[in-house]
């Protein structure tokens, strides 16, 4: 395998975990609210927000990796 090529599977695979994971969060997965809930002492309603906002971002992170990879970007995908 060529680097290019190497590069594209990390690419796509970054993308699929980020893309799968934003698409759960945008559900509204009542375990995740919970979770995020008892994590940040946040209210049902607060949680809810943010697992929305975390799902929306995770989305964009899969789009601009697959797109455009921006470092900043790539830091949070491996934070």
């Amino acid at each position: 395998m060529n680097p290019k090529s190497i590069e594209w599977v990390l690419r796509i695979g970054v993308a699929g975990e980020f893309l799968g994971h934003g698409v759960f969060a945008l559900q509204g997965k009542a375990d995740w609210v919970k979770w995020i809930g008892q994590l940040t002492g946040a209210s049902a309603d607060t949680a809810a927000t943010l697992l929305t906002l975390v799902g929306l971002f995770d989305i964009l992170v899969a789009i601009l990796v697959l797109t455009k990879p921006i470092r900043i970007f790539l830091l949070w995908a491996t934070f």
